[in-house]
């Protein structure tokens, strides 16, 4: 207790001093915690009590500078006078002291509150509300200060709860505050001050409701009043803002009877805004007589004076203006020409004249204008023409009329009414004042007016239009006039003219490096010729995108893209003539490669975003097959490349980690194959020109024969069966003797010629494979080696497949193998197994004559005349031995001549002694 008196006494000594005080605040509540609730001489509290009185003198003095320390000394008496309360509770000195109490806590509380300490606000108002009662906790009426303390404790918990979570006790509170028995006993500044709290409680609530119930009471307590004219005017404020609460909860009536009241007995601002919600109400309750409006009007002309109008005023009137043109347009200009009429000695005359000039253009043009629109454009014409008459129009003003003018154009424009809309852009062009802004302006309108003139068809107006657009050099405006030249010249099916425009039109937007500009008109111009339906122009519009989508290497422009390849080969299928040409084909195989290219992309990108598009595989593939199929007769090598190109774009549709269907790779093989077989016959015709043919040709047969072995592997029931297969390694071995004849590829041509027949073998191909490499060997003169080699395969095939030998067939590779031959050893083998066959049974006169011997002339290389010729070069040779070998054995063969031989075989018979005479 001895450190509470001694820091009391300190501070009853103490001077101002803020930083000090707060010090000794600290140490009193330090004390006071120590203190708690022992009993203390009453002798005692008289320091700790005036201390309590000093911290709250000087809270007062420095109200104003330092609010922290305000709210720290008063919560500090506060503390101090508590306890006091509760050392002398039931002495005489009680009330007293409980009084003094509740004026610092209510203080207090409001100092937290303002400092933004609301729960220590609640505390004080808390403590306060405890000392606002006696023991019996009935409120202390009969003291005058109690009371009034009470009263505006509970004006300020009700604030504080109100503005926390407006809960409805604040309501309740509020109403205690104003009961009778504590109004009476309030100041009219106490009750004010109250009222002003109920005001602007209403303006912070969520709730129409709310804030007209505390409109409601802060207009009773200011009723109850004495009238001065302060109070008059925030009872007219009150009940304005009233009428604006019922009108915004469409209590009309009641509205309009508040409104009513303060039209009688209002003037100047005040009376202009109750004329407003006046207006508001005959626009909400949709009265459509203009008579009720000209009756207001006229009423506010004789209420209102506005010489020498503030702004606040002009700008009310305007709103007011613009609520009433909808419904009664010329008592909205009347009210302006009035406004004028009212202001004709002010120095802002010219000021105010320009702001009536462009309301009453903005009410004349304005869509819910009620006047005809042919009034209308004289009336602005009209208004127009006063410039310089009543007052001056800025540059600016002009400007913003034009603006306003324009927009009405506009506004036509969007809804269709080009010829409202050129009437209104003809105006606006009336008001270019010559600025340095405003060529750009009269283009920009000029530019619409053309748009609106090719709309209804009158182009040659349009054109004049965009050549004045063109005159003004600005480079966004002439862009738009070359398109909508570009718009006028497609209308007119001018294809040229429209080409023309399109390409300027896409240089420039190059020029400027705004690609996504660029493309925006592309596809803009696309949907036009769409819809236009001139294919010619869309297919070049076309042609353009797709020229400026492959730059852009996202996923998305490149599905973009590929709708755009398809629209092109559907265009370019579609021909004046009855049939397409070599260079439409070769035109729409180009769009198929792009496409089978960024199906490859599409495939290899699925995402979420990205979804598979199967569809577009199909199309392009049957597209593609179909295209193969038409081109087959009359151009063959595109007819190839679209079979080849269908069977890459089967390939792009299998899913990436799953296998290819049974469908799907006999659909590709047939594609492969023929679009091979095409390219070995163009290069077979095509001699050296046809080393591309041969190049492609491989690739195909490459991808064939791994679509094929794919299907064995797939259908064991395909081995030995795929005739496809089959005729493939036909043709890998005539493009093998292609590639060694035109491209001279390294290595040895006997040894691909080896892997490819000894494939056939090991896989048993059918005889007419081997037929049909041997056939290539009489008919494309490979080297000896090869022709050997084959036939001999061909040979052994024949023999180990056919049960019945084809002796025509056979003795013809024999004798190619015989000829064939690299050594005499070889040559006598392959002769003595053509004597055993002649000589077995059944087939001793079935051996083919014409192979036996040459009975013309112009046929070379039949046995018995070679195996004579033979013996005959070895005997001038000298060779003797070799000599009488093939001399012999062409007389075995002459026992299988036909008769009328006889002669023959005679003198050979002679000759064969000479020989061995020698």
């Amino acid at each position: 207790m001895e450190a509470l008196i001694s820091a009391s006494e300190r501070v009853i000594a103490h001077k101002h001093g803020g930083e000090s005080l707060r010090a000794l605040c600290a140490e009193i509540e330090a004390a006071l915690s120590v203190v708690g609730g022992t009993a203390v001489a009453h002798e005692d509290l008289d320091p700790v009590e005036a201390a309590a009185i000093s911290l709250w003198n000087e809270s007062v003095a420095i109200r104003g500078s330092d609010l922290e320390t305000v709210v720290r000394l008063r919560g500090t008496a506060l503390m101090m006078l508590h306890m006091v309360a509760n050392q002398v509770a039931g002495s005489s000195s009680s009330v007293q002291v409980r009084a003094r109490i509740l004026t610092i806590a209510v203080a207090t509380g409001r100092a937290y509150h303002e400092f933004g300490e609301t729960d220590n606000a609640d505390m004080a108002f808390e403590l306060a509300a405890k000392y606002a009662q006696d023991e019996t906790e009935e409120p202390h009426y009969s003291n005058d200060k109690v009371a009034k303390e009470s009263a505006m404790l509970l004006n300020y918990r009700a604030e504080i709860l109100w503005r926390k979570n407006q809960s409805n006790v604040a309501f309740h509170l509020m109403n205690r505050a104003c009961n009778s028995r504590f109004i009476e006993k309030l100041t009219i500044r106490e009750i004010e001050v109250i009222a002003e709290t109920c005001k602007n409680l209403a303006a912070i609530s969520e709730k129409k409701t709310d804030s007209v119930q505390w409109l409601k009471v802060c207009l009773n307590l200011l009723l109850g009043l004495i009238p001065t004219p302060k109070t008059e005017a925030r009872k007219t404020q009150i009940l304005l803002l009233l009428a604006s609460e019922y009108y915004q909860l469409d209590s009309l009536d009641i509205a309009d009877t508040i409104v009513t009241q303060l039209l009688n007995e209002t003037e100047g601002l005040i009376a202009l805004s109750a004329f407003l919600i006046k207006f508001k109400i005959l626009d909400k309750r949709q009265v459509k007589d203009p008579e009720s409006y000209s009756t207001a009007c006229k009423l506010l002309q004789e209420r209102v004076a506005l010489v020498n109008a503030k702004e606040d005023a002009i700008n009310l009137l305007f709103t007011i203006l613009h609520l009433i043109a909808p419904h009664s347009t010329p008592d909205a200009l009347k009210l302006a020409d009035w406004l004028l009429a009212q202001n004709e000695s002010i120095p802002e005359k010219a000021s105010l004249f320009e702001r009536v000039f462009l309301v009453k253009i903005h009410l004349l043009a304005s869509p819910t204008s009620k006047i005809v629109k042919e009034e209308a454009l004289e009336s602005v014409k009209a208004v127009i023409r006063t410039i310089g008459v009543a007052g001056n129009v800025s540059s600016n003003g002009s400007s913003c009329a034009q603006m306003i003018v324009w927009r009405s154009g506009i506004n036509a424009m969007n809804e269709h009414r080009y010829q409202d809309a050129i009437d209104w852009l003809n105006v606006a062009l009336k008001l270019v004042t010559g600025a340095s802004n405003d060529d750009r302006n009269s283009a920009s309108i000029q530019l619409k007016l053309a748009l609106a003139y090719s709309q209804l068809r009158r182009h040659d107006e349009a054109m004049e239009a965009c050549t004045r657009v063109l005159a003004c050099k600005d480079q966004s405006l002439s862009m738009s006039a070359v398109y909508i030249q570009f718009l006028v010249h497609l209308e007119e099916n001018q294809i040229k003219l429209a080409e023309s425009c399109l390409t300027d039109l896409a240089s420039r937007l190059k020029k400027m490096g705004d690609r996504k500009k660029e493309l925006s008109f592309l596809l803009t111009s696309m949907e036009r010729c769409f819809k236009n339906g001139n294919q010619q122009l869309l297919k070049h519009v076309l042609a353009m995108i797709a020229k400026q989508c492959r730059i852009e290497d996202n996923e998305y422009w490149k599905r973009v893209l590929l709708v755009i390849t398809r629209c092109l080969i559907r265009l370019s299928m579609v021909s004046d003539t009855s049939e397409l040409g070599l260079g439409e084909y070769t035109e729409i195989l180009n769009h198929m490669e792009q496409a089978s290219k960024l199906l490859e992309s599409a495939n290899q990108q699925v995402s979420d975003e990205f979804p598979p598009i199967q569809s577009e595989f199909e199309w392009f593939r049957q597209t593609c097959w179909n295209l193969a199929i038409k081109t087959a007769v009359n151009f063959s090598t595109v007819s190839c490349q679209f079979f080849s190109c269908s069977a890459r774009i089967l390939s792009l549709g299998v899913a990436e980690g799953t296998e290819p269907s049974l469908e799907l790779l006999n659909n590709k093989k047939i594609s492969l194959y023929v679009a091979l077989l095409g390219e070995v016959e163009q290069a077979r015709d095509a001699g050296q020109a046809g080393v591309e043919h041969i190049q492609r040709a491989r690739s195909l047969l490459d991808d064939l024969l791994s679509t094929c072995r794919k299907l064995i592997l797939t259908d064991a029931g395909l081995t030995g069966k795929d005739k496809i297969y089959h005729e493939s390694l036909a043709l890998e071995y005539e493009l093998i003797l292609l590639e060694y004849e035109y491209l001279k590829p390294g290595g040895s041509i006997l040894e691909s010629i080896r892997q490819c027949v000894t494939r056939a073998t090991e896989e048993v191909f059918p005889v007419k494979i081997f037929q049909r490499m041997a056939d290539l060997c009489l008919r494309m003169n490979p080297p000896s080696s090869v022709v050997f080699f084959t036939v001999g395969a061909a040979l052994a095939a024949m023999m180990k497949q056919e049960t019945h030998l084809d002796l025509q067939q056979f003795a013809q590779w024999l004798r190619l193998m015989i000829s064939a031959s690299p050594t005499t050893e070889v040559s006598i083998e392959m002769y003595q197994q053509a004597l055993e066959i002649m000589q077995s049974s059944g087939g001793m006169r079935s051996y083919p004559e014409d192979e036996i011997q040459c009975k013309n002339s112009k046929i070379q290389y039949r046995l018995q005349n070679t195996a004579w010729n033979n013996g005959c070069d070895f005997f001038s040779a000298g060779d003797k031995e070799n000599a009488v070998m093939w001399c012999e054995m062409a007389l075995k063969i002459c026992v299988h001549l036909p008769e009328d031989c006889a002669d023959q075989v005679a003198q050979m018979t002679r000759d064969y002694g000479e020989i061995l005479a020698e």
